[in-house]
């Protein structure tokens, strides 16, 4: 489940709750598509991730990435401690998914 909400200053938060895994990221990826708009401004908050999958981490960095790939705003806040270690296990940096870092292409 992911719960949706728009704050007065545009900003749109997605809670995804419970599992982010193969049985529900695709909630997650259709979140992403309904508040899709150049410019938008997302938070994908991930304090009630209980836990985390292949198939949830890949959903996680393809939103970003296609957030980012229309000049929209991404932040991923309160990341559990679970989810993290996973992060970075595989060492991924959420802060650097679709942009371009110095000497990479975009």
């Amino acid at each position: 489940m992911i719960k949706t909400e728009t704050h007065p200053d545009g900003m749109v938060s997605l809670r995804p709750i419970g599992d982010l895994d193969w049985s529900n990221a695709g909630a997650l990826g259709h979140a992403v598509h309904n508040v899709l708009t150049p410019f938008v401004r997302v938070e994908i908050d991930l304090e009630h991730v209980i836990s985390v999958d292949a198939v949830g981490i890949t959903r996680l960095l393809r939103s970003v990435r296609l957030i980012r790939s229309i000049a929209g705003e991404v932040q991923v806040t309160r990341v559990p401690a679970a989810v993290q270690s996973r992060l970075d296990l595989l060492g991924i940096d959420l802060r650097f998914i679709g942009t371009s870092r110095p000497g990479e292409a975009a």
